[in-house]
């Protein structure tokens, strides 16, 4: 995923041995590790999941 021609967030899937389960690493991770986010069903994350590249208003 990502888009060539501009800046764009690109995520990291991957499955289980068997395939029937997808996983999705964090964009931001504040560590060297981070739990995978199980997607199950498979379907997208959430919109502001997916957007790293938008900055976050302080309260």
């Amino acid at each position: 995923d990502g888009d060539s021609s501009r800046l764009s967030p690109s995520r990291l899937y991957f499955t289980n041995s068997t395939g029937d389960r997808l996983y999705l690493l964090p964009y931001q991770m504040d560590a060297e590790y981070a739990e995978p986010v199980l997607l199950d069903p498979p379907s997208p994350p959430s919109a502001d999941a997916l957007n790293p590249l938008q900055t976050k208003e302080s309260p």
